[in-house]
């Protein structure tokens, strides 16, 4: 009940393109706080990466229904 269709951050290359030509699949940002499990996750992840988890996202579930697809791109965040 929680997934929703899959977004793509475009570069400026990119603008108006659906995501649709990208990804067809659906997303889920699953919290990591207070479940044991998951935050026992995101520490092992933390300590194999050497990044603070702090600097981490949610853990991210993909579904991909029958001849949905990802092609490859690169995702663009403006930081201005």
């Amino acid at each position: 009940p929680h997934m929703a269709k899959s977004g793509v951050a475009l570069k400026d290359a990119d603008k108006g393109k659906a995501a649709k030509e990208f990804r067809t699949s659906s997303q889920y940002f699953l919290p990591t706080t207070n479940d044991e499990i998951l935050e026992r996750i995101d520490r092992r992840v933390s300590f194999l990466t050497r990044i603070p988890i702090s600097h981490a996202e949610y853990i991210q579930v993909l579904r991909y229904n029958h001849l949905e697809h990802y092609s490859s791109h690169h995702d663009f965040f403006d930081p201005a």
